[in-house]
């Protein structure tokens, strides 16, 4: 039986967190919040408004495979997951891994999204990523 493993991705405001709590309560599964796996220098950056660069991203996209491959049984991930390549990454850890895009029209992020996201976000992060984002 393959994983049960779930990345919640999309950009910042769409609702990654709320969606995957409720996932991951739903299907009995551990949740990791992505943004918690960030370092400091990230934290300030994103509440800078300051988009991360791949090699900020490294580290952290390291750290989010790290721990699909200590949960065989499955977990729910939130993680913007913008490029293929950090797709790619990630179903390196978890080859059954499956992703779920929270698609948002241009305008619709926003700060009422971010008040429960758990790193406060500079302004024009949403655009910023949507500029990023490499479809499934």
């Amino acid at each position: 039986m393959g994983t049960r493993s779930l990345v919640i991705m999309g950009v910042a405001g769409c609702g990654k967190s709320t969606l995957a709590a409720l996932l991951a309560q739903e299907l009995g599964l551990q949740l990791v919040e992505g943004d918690d796996h960030h370092p400091e220098q990230n934290r300030q950056k994103m509440q800078a408004g300051i988009p991360l660069t791949d090699e900020d991203r490294a580290g952290w996209l390291d750290r989010l495979a790290q721990s699909l491959s200590e949960y065989p049984e499955g977990l729910v991930v939130t993680c913007s997951a913008l490029r293929r390549r950090y797709r790619d990454r990630l179903r390196a850890a978890a080859p059954a891994l499956r992703f779920v895009h929270l698609e948002i029209a241009p305008r619709r992020p926003s700060g009422a999204c971010h008040l429960e996201a758990p790193i406060s976000l500079g302004r024009g992060w949403s655009k910023a990523n949507l500029r990023r984002l490499n479809p499934l």
